[in-house]
C-alpha cells in the first residue's frame, strides 16, 4: 500500500504537468472533472479499507483466533464494547484471594491473551492478580483492531472484573513489543497505574514503518503508537509511574537503542539489558518481573 502510495502521487504528478501544458486539452473539460471525481470517489473506500486491511495485517499479525478445542473457561469473562462481545481472562494470586496488585497485560504481534498463562506461573505470587486483554478480533473477541478499539476494550475489561467484585488497591500496566503501546497508552489514561512494564518496547509505529520500509507514510498510517509522546506525558505527572524497560542486546526486531531511548526519557524509568536475550524469547526470561512490584535486578 506504501508503495501503491508513492506510485499515485507520480502518476498525479505526470497527469497535472500535463494539464499544464495543455490547458485546452480534455483534462480540463468539465465532463471530465466530473467523471474523474466520481471515479476517484467510488473507489476511495475501497482504497482506504484495503490501507486498513494490510495495516491491521501487518501490524497485529492476525486476526488470529483460538482452536476449537480451547475453552475460555475458568479464566475468560466477556463484556461489551462498541466493537461488540470481547473476551479477556483473570489470573487470580496465587492465595485464591482477591489482590491487592493487578497487573493488565497486553501481547505482542501475532500472538493472544491467553499464551501468558504458563509463562505467568513463575510470576504468580500472592496478592498479585492477571488482567489478560485480547484485542478486537484476536482469539473469542469480535470486531476489528485499532487504537482506539483497544483502548475501549481495556477499559471495559477493568470495568467488568471491578463488577464481579476484583478491586485492587494497586495497577500496574505490562506490555510486549506492539503491546508496549497498548501499554503506555492504558498508562497515559490511568492515573492510578503505579508501575509499568515494557518488554522490547518501540518507539513509535512510524519509526518501525522507516526501520522495515524506509519511508515514512504518516497520511496513510492509520494505526499508530507513539511511545515517545506517552513516555513524555507520564515524565510530566507530578508523580510518574514506575517504569522497568527490559530489551535484549540481540533483538533483531526492535533494536535496543529504541528502549533506551524511551528510558531517558522518564526519570523514574529503569533499563534492562539482556546480553542473550532475542526478540522471541525476551517474555521467557523476563516475565519474573510481573511477580516483582518493586524495582529489581535479576
Amino acid at each position: 500500500m506504501f508503495f501503491f502510495a508513492l506510485d499515485c502521487r507520480r502518476r498525479a504528478t505526470t497527469y497535472f504537468l500535463a494539464m499544464k501544458s495543455n490547458p485546452r486539452g480534455w483534462c480540463c473539460s468539465p465532463r471530465a472533472w466530473l467523471v474523474a471525481s466520481a471515479v476517484a470517489l467510488a473507489l476511495m473506500p475501497g482504497a482506504w479499507w484495503l490501507n486498513d486491511w494490510l495495516q491491521v495485517r501487518l501490524l497485529y499479525g492476525g486476526p488470529l483466533r483460538y482452536p476449537a478445542t480451547f475453552s475460555k473457561a475458568p479464566r475468560g469473562f466477556d463484556y461489551a464494547t462498541s466493537a461488540g462481545r470481547q473476551t479477556a481472562f483473570y489470573l487470580p494470586p496465587a492465595d485464591g484471594q482477591s489482590p491487592e496488585r493487578l497487573w493488565v497485560i497486553f501481547s505482542g504481534h501475532g500472538s493472544l491473551a491467553a499464551w501468558w498463562l504458563p509463562l505467568l506461573d513463575q510470576a504468580r505470587v500472592a496478592g498479585t492478580g492477571f488482567l489478560l486483554v485480547d484485542y478486537p478480533g484476536f482469539g473469542f473477541c469480535t470486531g476489528r483492531p485499532s487504537p482506539a478499539r483497544i483502548q475501549e476494550s481495556a477499559d471495559g475489561a477493568l470495568a467488568a472484573l471491578r463488577e464481579r467484585g476484583v478491586t485492587p488497591a494497586r495497577l500496574g500496566v505490562a506490555g510486549y513489543s506492539l503491546g508496549t503501546g497498548p501499554a503506555l497508552q492504558f498508562a497515559t489514561r490511568h492515573d492510578a497505574v503505579e508501575r509499568v512494564l515494557l518488554l522490547a518496547p518501540y518507539t513509535s509505529v512510524s519509526d518501525l514503518q522507516q526501520l522495515f520500509y524506509g519511508l515514512r507514510t504518516p497520511w496513510l498510517l492509520r494505526h499508530e503508537f507513539d511511545n515517545r509522546a506517552a513516555m513524555t506525558a507520564l515524565a510530566a505527572r507530578a508523580t510518574p509511574p514506575t517504569v522497568i524497560i527490559v530489551h535484549g542486546e540481540k533483538d533483531d526486531t526492535v533494536p535496543p537503542v529504541m528502549g533506551r531511548e524511551l528510558a531517558g526519557l522518564l526519570p523514574t524509568a529503569v533499563f534492562h539489558s539482556l546480553p542473550d536475550a532475542g526478540h522471541g524469547t525476551i517474555v521467557a526470561e523476563a516475565a519474573w518481573w510481573l511477580g516483582e512490584w518493586e524495582p529489581s535486578t535479576p
